[in-house]
């Protein structure tokens, strides 16, 4: 039976039992299972609200690292909580030149270094992050991970990407992490996931553009690996 169908039967239980309607209950369904496919590139998909932490809850999917109360995928809310849950920060930026204003609030633990974020909550979970820089050792990771069906998680500029339909003056200022889980050489394609039901396909040279437009994150892979320990015994 495919996922497809797992789901509108999941989704159908779910309105049963909450009354609530199709879109909504597939949307809590969507969270919570697992998309194995493929065809679409390696390793388990899964969608989210948070950007660092969905993408961390991915790959530790993907390391075969599980929540050991249930064996099952860490949910996104507990995964929060192990990563640090809830920070506070805010700033503001005025351009007078350019007539632009921002004003930014985050509700998110080390909201501020997502590096920092995610190499922390991999080691209270007993994993492994291996973090690379520049553009030959993020290539090699890259592809030493895709090569072994694991997924990467990548920075890029969230302007530079298409489907987010931002202004084109927040382009170098949209800090944002993604998960790469395939490259098509052929098309010259690329699949990534980013809090959505599904894979996203963009051309490799937009996914290069978008992570080489800010500086302090260019070319930046992070990738996961089961450690020696059990999650939560460190």
């Amino acid at each position: 039976m495919t996922r497809r169908k797992h789901l509108k039967e999941l989704v159908r239980a779910r309105m049963a039992k909450t009354g609530e309607r199709y879109a909504a209950a597939r949307r809590h369904i969507v969270r919570e299972t697992p998309n194995v496919d493929v065809t679409k590139g390696p390793g388990t998909h899964l969608t989210g609200n948070v950007p660092a932490t969905t993408a961390l809850r991915v790959l530790l999917t993907a390391a075969g690292i599980r929540a050991p109360h249930t064996n099952e995928p860490f949910t996104e809310a507990m995964l929060f909580g192990i990563a640090g849950g809830i920070g506070m920060g805010m700033f503001s930026f005025v351009y007078e030149k350019a007539n632009f204003a921002s004003f930014y609030v985050a509700g998110r633990h080390d909201w501020a270094n997502d590096v920092r974020y995610l190499t922390r909550a991999t080691q209270r979970l007993g994993a492994e992050a291996s973090v690379a820089e520049g553009v030959k050792s993020a290539a090699q990771a890259i592809d030493a991970a895709l090569g072994a069906g694991r997924p990467c998680i990548v920075w890029l500029d969230a302007a530079a990407l298409p489907y987010k339909a931002m202004p084109a003056m927040l382009s170098g200022m949209a800090s944002h992490v993604v998960v790469l889980y395939a490259v098509d050489e052929a098309s010259r394609t690329a699949r990534i996931g980013d809090l959505t039901d599904e894979l996203i396909e963009i051309p490799v040279s937009v996914l290069s553009a978008a992570r080489a437009r800010i500086r302090k994150d260019k070319s930046r892979v992070l990738t996961v690996a089961a450690g020696n320990q059990s999650p939560l015994e460190t």
